[in-house]
């Protein structure tokens, strides 16, 4: 069955061993056969979607953006709590030399 598919290409085969398998086990075969090859085209296609070089440079580039985004929103959090605890010091400075 395999080699009879390989030889006959997946539309060819469809078109000539469909009639003549409709309903029997080796229409079953056929089916799983042409769903393994899915699977691997697909398989093969993700493969090199994610190891191409511009893809590749794209997805870093995004990654780095979100990271000094998250960055950046640390600092700015950081820098209004720094802000506060000066002004609370200042506070408890004042307090304490007016007392």
């Amino acid at each position: 069955m395999c080699d009879i598919w390989d030889g006959l290409g997946e539309a060819t085969a469809d078109r000539e061993l469909g009639p003549i398998l409709n309903g029997t086990w080796p229409e079953d075969v056929l089916d799983r056969l042409k769903a393994n090859h899915r699977k691997r085209l697909e398989e093969k296609r993700a493969f090199a979607e994610r190891n191409d070089p511009v893809l590749a440079q794209r997805r870093r580039e995004e990654k780095r953006q979100a990271r000094q985004a998250k960055h950046a929103e640390r600092m700015a959090r950081k820098k209004e709590r720094d802000r506060l605890w000066h002004e609370r010091q200042e506070n408890a400075t004042h307090n304490n030399s007016v007392s």
